[in-house]
Formats: structure tokens, sequence, C-alpha cells
């Protein structure tokens, strides 16, 4: 039962990565990558809590230890702590994972949907409320999903044909 909930997960994180490649390939980032692991860490780290199945710990403590690492204050204190782990200057790296962790959070806010609690605690440590504006529900997320994909093409398509004109150019 577990797989199967997990695997609902994974069109979230898919359209994480997608705005990551998107926002990437506008603001002509090099490094790429960067901002994909910027974009899908707040996730990752959230389910960190998956270790009470390996580990006897209480699965609630590991919650509500890791969750504030989904909010922008979280954000910007753990990407400070992962900038020695990278080989690139720390001030570029800490840009680049900033642009995938807020556009994470961003998108978070702007297309979930939750019933009770919402996840995204704009304002912790000043208040625990969730802000969502909610077009989705998370099992939807397929509707995200082709919208991107196409956006993410049509910025690939247009960039290959403005290279191939300037070489032409030359």
């Amino acid at each position: 039962m577990a797989i199967c909930a997990e695997v609902k997960i994974m069109p979230d994180w898919i359209a994480h990565i997608l705005i990551g490649l998107i926002l990437a390939e506008l603001f002509r980032v090099k490094r790429k990558s960067l901002v994909v692991v910027g974009a899908i860490l707040p996730d990752i780290l959230v389910k960190l809590e998956l270790l009470s199945v390996l580990i006897p710990v209480d699965k609630y403590a590991i919650t509500w230890l890791f969750n504030p690492l989904h909010t922008p204050i979280g954000m910007i204190l753990f990407t400070v702590l992962l900038l020695p782990l990278f080989a690139v200057p720390y001030l570029q790296t800490y840009y680049l994972l900033f642009i995938g962790w807020g556009s994470h959070l961003i998108a978070d806010v702007v297309f979930n949907k939750h019933v009770l609690l919402s996840q995204n605690l704009l304002l912790f440590p000043f208040s625990w409320h969730g802000f969502e504006i909610g077009l989705v529900w998370p099992d939807e997320y397929y509707f995200v999903l082709l919208p991107l994909a196409i956006i993410y093409c049509i910025i690939l398509i247009h960039k290959y044909y403005k290279s191939s004109l300037n070489k032409r150019r030359r």
C-alpha cells in the first residue's frame, strides 16, 4: 500500500524538475543540475520521514524535524549548509540552488490543494499557518505535467533553431 502512495508523489517531482529546467533555460544557466537539485531537494528532505520504517524512531518526530526545511527560512539556512558539497563557487551554487528551491515553493503554493493541512509554511517560524492557492489535487498533477512538458519542448526547439540560425549566419 505504501508503494502506491509513493508513486503518486512522482508526478510532483517530475513537475518540479520541469519547472527547474524551464527556469534554467530561461535564465541561460550552464549548471542546470544545481537548479534541478534545488527543485526536488525540499521533497526529498521531507521524505526522510520514511526512515521511521527502517529505524525504530517516532515518525512524527522526524516529520516535524524535517518539515521546516520545506519553508523559505529552512531553504535559506539549509542551502548554506550544502554549499561545501559542491565544487562550484559558493555564491553561484547558492544562487542556483535558491532558484530551484524558490521554484519548488512557488509551484507548491500555486498548484497544491489539500483538504486539511497545507505544508506550505511560508511564514515559518513566525506562523504555522499554511498558504496555498490550490489549483490541483496532488493526485491530479498530470494536468500540470503536459503543459510544462510542452513549454519545455518549445523552449528547446526555439533554442535549437536560434543556434542553427546563428551557425548559418557565420
